[in-house]
């Protein structure tokens, strides 16, 4: 497949042949990019699914479309082609999917617009929608952040019981991000927490989650002078020390 990234949305609504399909998945399992992407569209279409539909008043109509006709989407940005390199470091990998987003976003804007107005107008459902699309919007633009990183590196781990993980990490912006984790859910008075290791061995607390395994982790302080990331298991909430074993997540 020339364009996995590209192909992420055609991924989600089963718009692949069998072979093309098989080819991304292929791709997916090692592009934290894409699985953090159709992640996301797998939740806008669930939520898509539970609205209920209503037609808007005929004069809305008129008015929503007039003004979107009256707004001519900006063609897609081109980019000169670039002779492949040897070797292409992360953060370079990364800018071209980052280039393509703001390419569909310009193509997008007056069907977001439309959106919009159509959710003010149909109450709370839309409304709704509207906002959960905001915050995805802006966790993208995090993700983004961290994934065009100068000095961005991924660290992928298997965990005991076969388990993996992979860890995106920038310690120019102190922050990491532990995505597609495939780890088992745990008892309620249980959650999984994240630890940041200094150069002495000291173990510094980061975030506490579970104990449903579903959502991506931050670590947003303490990864610039870590030498390490692990993970553990704690009482529900966390703890300031590890209760058990630690494992290592990735070392840097």
């Amino acid at each position: 497949m020339s364009d996995a990234h590209g192909a992420v949305g055609s991924y989600v609504v089963h718009g692949l042949t069998g072979p093309e399909r098989a080819d991304f998945e292929r791709h997916l399992t090692g592009c934290p990019t894409c699985q953090v992407e159709v992640h996301e569209l797998l939740e806008t279409a669930a939520e898509l699914s539970r609205l209920t539909s209503r037609t808007p008043p005929p004069a809305l109509r008129g008015r929503i479309l007039g003004s979107v006709r009256r707004h001519r989407p900006l063609p897609p940005a081109v980019t000169a082609a670039v002779p492949a390199a040897p070797r292409t470091p992360p953060a370079a990998r990364a800018r071209p999917v980052r280039q393509r987003r703001l390419a569909r976003l310009r193509l997008l804007a007056p069907v977001l617009a439309l959106a919009v107005a159509l959710a003010v107008a149909l109450g709370g459902g839309g409304a709704g929608l509207v906002q959960q699309h905001q915050v995805q919007v802006d966790r993208a633009a995090q993700e983004d952040r961290l994934m065009t990183a100068d000095d961005v590196s991924v660290h992928r781990a298997l965990l005991a019981g076969g388990h993996p993980v992979t860890l995106v990490v920038s310690k120019h912006q102190d922050r990491a991000l532990l995505v597609g984790a495939a780890l088992p859910p745990l008892d309620p008075g249980h959650s999984y927490q994240l630890w940041t290791q200094d150069g002495g061995g000291e173990m510094a607390p980061g975030p506490a989650f579970g104990p449903t395994v579903r959502e991506r982790v931050w670590l947003t302080s303490g990864v610039a002078g870590a030498v390490a990331v692990a993970l553990s298991v704690e009482p529900r909430g966390g703890s300031s020390r590890p209760t058990g074993s630690a494992e290592v997540v990735a070392f840097f």
